[in-house]
């Protein structure tokens, strides 16, 4: 009998640690870091595509230069 009830004791002993685990294994994320996140990926976006595009203003126009030239 001794032995049964030492199993039974370790088996929830284990199934209390797995729980425990699984517990501090769920994951919440805060929605204002979220949105932050996703503010500052737009304005790197942002910045991009006006470097794109001054690049290019900037390469007609030394092009059309150097034709009037």
């Amino acid at each position: 009998m001794k032995n049964s009830r030492l199993y039974k004791t370790s088996s929830s002993k284990k199934i209390d640690i797995k729980t425990k685990l699984a517990i501090s294994n769920v994951k919440s994320a805060d929605i204002n870091i979220l949105l932050n996140r996703v503010r500052l990926d737009e304005k790197k976006i942002r910045n991009k595509n006006f470097f794109y595009l001054s690049l290019t203003v900037c390469t007609f126009l030394i092009t059309g230069f150097l034709i009037v030239l």
